[in-house]
């Protein structure tokens, strides 16, 4: 994992040299490859198409930036994605610019909670950056989620009744993007009730570096 100096270092150079989200990707996965044990991989996959060997990484919404897999995965062109071979995803990571504003959890909390009745004026941005996140959350269900300064990890509670519905959807999904039509999978999953966590794992990780580090460190993917 990278010292504080060098992490600081190489924050200050991105932002001087080429200010942009790719940068952080490698920095961002050198820090996580302590959470990463023997029976697990990282992949970079937020250059994958939405067909064919891209779909069960595009998942509800959205290709993350990189995604923490189980060893034993071995990724195929499938028509359909069965439930034992997403639960080798493990989780995945969502980066964001340097001194991007993070989704705060209060709006969040509010997006989920709020009846689908009252929120339609509010779809774009669920397609959006807050669509985006949701959907990894279901899907992967552990984000790491960070724009290099501030970070994030999200977990889903597991339940076997939201495992199955959300690998329904995401095959209804394919099914009909295949056939040429719009898939609206929020409103296919407006009836789910489920639970998760949003720890903060550093507001502004060069300041307080030890900390940040240590609580890294506990993630279990």
């Amino acid at each position: 994992m990278l010292s504080k100096e060098d992490y600081t270092e190489e924050i200050g150079l991105i932002k001087k040299q080429n200010y942009v989200e790719a940068e952080l990707y490698p920095i961002v996965a050198d820090i996580i490859k302590p959470t990463l044990k023997d029976s697990l991989s990282k992949r970079y996959v937020f250059g994958r198409q939405r067909r064919g060997l891209g779909q069960i990484y595009y998942g509800l919404s959205n290709f993350p930036d990189i995604v923490i897999l189980d060893k034993t995965y071995e990724n195929k062109s499938r028509k359909s994605i069965k439930i034992e071979e997403w639960k080798k995803l493990r989780g995945c990571v969502e980066v964001k610019n340097l001194n991007y504003s993070l989704i705060t959890e209060e709006k969040i909390k509010s997006t989920i909670s709020n009846s689908f009745e009252h929120i339609t004026g509010e779809m774009e941005q669920l397609t959006g950056e807050m669509g985006q996140l949701i959907g990894d959350l279901l899907w992967y269900k552990k984000v790491i989620y960070t724009n290099g300064i501030e970070w994030r990890f999200l977990s889903l509670d597991d339940k076997e009744e939201i495992d199955n519905t959300i690998v329904e959807v995401v095959n209804k999904r394919i099914e009909t993007e295949e056939a040429g039509n719009s898939f609206d999978w929020w409103k296919n999953i407006k009836d789910l009730s489920f639970n998760y966590t949003d720890i903060c794992l550093s507001k502004d990780c060069r300041q307080e570096w030890n900390e940040f580090v240590k609580r890294v460190k506990e993630i279990e993917w």
